[in-house]
């Protein structure tokens, strides 16, 4: 499947202007598909139109999903199309995520070259950018993990533990 997430941030009715893409996935053989939206800072707070679409694979000679299923797949639509109502609010900065409870930790933060995490969850630790898009994947079988970061831009960039806690960490 080709999976996009569009929001009308703009509120003309048209979810054309590609910083309204939220999400742009296309197939994936684990069927993993994970995202973040990020609202940007300057969206006005109030009733918003959110739209989901989810279409079989261009891998099979279909069109990518678009917004309003233009153009025409010559196969024929197959997948779905849902719009939700989406209401942004005053929200919290990227200063105020809340993180998983102390007992995890990560540091220095922000870091340079090398992040250390300290956590007591075994599995799979993922690090992802502030597109949702998984930068690293890394198993973690010992409560502490040194992580090299040297080749990350400097930004905003989350880890996820094998619970699903989240931590945010700032790469200089």
């Amino acid at each position: 499947m080709n999976i996009r997430v569009w929001i009308d941030l703009n509120r003309d009715g048209i979810f054309s202007e590609p910083s309204e893409t939220m999400i742009s996935k296309n197939y994936d053989s684990t069927l993993d598909y994970k995202g973040f939206i990020v609202i940007p800072s300057t969206a006005t707070p109030g009733l918003t139109r959110m739209r989901v679409g989810v279409k079989m694979s261009s891998y099979g000679g279909h069109t990518l999903p678009t917004p309003c299923a233009l153009p025409t797949d010559p196969l024929g639509w197959h997948g779905e199309i849902e719009d939700y109502d989406l209401i942004i609010t005053n929200g919290v900065g990227i200063e105020n995520v809340n993180q998983a409870d102390q007992k995890h930790t990560l540091y220095p933060n922000p870091a340079n070259d090398f992040l250390e995490f300290n956590s007591f969850i075994p599995g799979v630790i993922k690090i992802y950018d502030i597109t949702g898009k998984i930068i690293s994947q890394v198993q973690m079988n010992q409560s502490s993990l040194k992580l090299d970061i040297s080749n990350l831009s400097s930004g905003v960039y989350f880890v996820i533990d094998g619970s699903n806690n989240y931590y945010r960490f700032i790469k200089q």
